[in-house]
């Protein structure tokens, strides 16, 4: 039997951290990821779509380079490191929750994630890809080192197309494309 002292050092002396080491044991925490929001051009066209990769998303850029340097890009944690997705990182990425379970009874809470909002861009992904093969046959045509090229509506001022070469891909972020 342990003596009086000690029963009196873990109740009350370190009772509070042991009550705190059996709430670890007894009940277990889980984060919840919310999708990140999707990036769209003025046609409703995604430019960016999410893939489940274990608990969290993995943002995918199906177009590859195409205004790669606008859409920019987000890291391994899904936070915008780059372009819109840096720019409008609170807006697409959505609020994380959690699921609280007592590991005993099975029973607990839950704190639903709440979703990204969508952002539309004023870009048009067939004229983006006309101005990317223009500025690309420029580029190579001058002998040119870098170009870049803005297509815009006269009437509204909206933005069509905005190319930068050399090209980035934000699927690899870190090699340009020539």
């Amino acid at each position: 039997f342990p003596s009086h002292d000690t029963l009196f050092d873990i109740q009350i002396v370190r009772g509070e951290h042991y009550r705190n080491q059996g709430r670890r044991l007894v009940i277990r925490s889980t984060p919840l990821f919310p999708e990140r929001g999707h990036i769209l051009d003025r046609n409703m066209e995604n430019l960016t779509y999410n893939a489940a990769d274990g608990v969290a998303n993995r943002r995918i850029y199906p177009h590859g380079y195409l205004a790669g340097q606008v859409i920019g890009y987000t890291g391994k944690d899904n936070e915008g490191l780059a372009g819109i997705e840096k720019r409008f990182n609170s807006h697409l990425r959505g609020t994380e929750g959690w699921q609280k379970l007592d590991r005993f009874s099975l029973s607990g809470i839950v704190e639903h994630p709440q979703d990204g909002h969508n952002v539309v861009l004023t870009i048009d992904r067939k004229i983006q890809y006309i101005v990317d093969a223009a500025l690309r046959e420029g580029v190579g045509r001058t002998g040119a080192v870098r170009g870049t090229a803005i297509v815009s509506n006269p009437a509204t001022g909206e933005i069509l197309a905005m190319s930068n070469y050399p090209f980035i891909d934000p699927n690899n972020p870190s090699q340009s494309l020539d």
